[in-house]
């Protein structure tokens, strides 16, 4: 699954599958890596996803609801993971502020279709 989309850009299948791999280690991914997606759990289906993008070397990652479903642990977990993205700007949809205060310096908070509040996120959470 993570090297479908260096394959379709046309890498060949050995570079493909190195930059798979890459991927999947810098998403802490220790796992087989020929373990069908059905067999995984929650936490690492969602390291493969985030594996699958980080592959195609995105200018911006999009994440929503990223920790939705994890424990403080996988939360924590993937806290360090995407610190460790550096050059990605990074776009979270949450309704968790504490989580992304702890990734994110500007928030942008929607209430029934408008824009609520737009600054910094310290100031957003004093608001709550």
């Amino acid at each position: 699954d993570v090297a479908f989309g260096p394959v379709n850009l046309h890498c060949d299948e050995e570079r493909a599958r190195t930059e798979a791999e890459e991927a999947l280690e810098a998403v802490g991914y220790t796992g087989d890596y020929f373990t069908p997606c059905n067999a995984l759990s929650l936490g690492e289906m969602r390291k493969v996803a985030l594996a699958g993008v980080l592959v195609l070397r995105p200018d911006i990652l999009l994440l929503d609801e990223p920790d939705s479903y994890l424990d403080r642990e996988g939360k924590e977990r993937l806290l360090r993971i995407l610190h460790s993205l550096e050059g990605i700007t990074r776009i979270l949809v949450t309704h968790d502020v504490e989580f992304a205060s702890e990734l994110c310096h500007q928030g942008l908070y929607l209430e029934k279709g408008a824009i609520g509040f737009h600054g910094p996120l310290r100031e957003l959470i004093e608001e709550l």
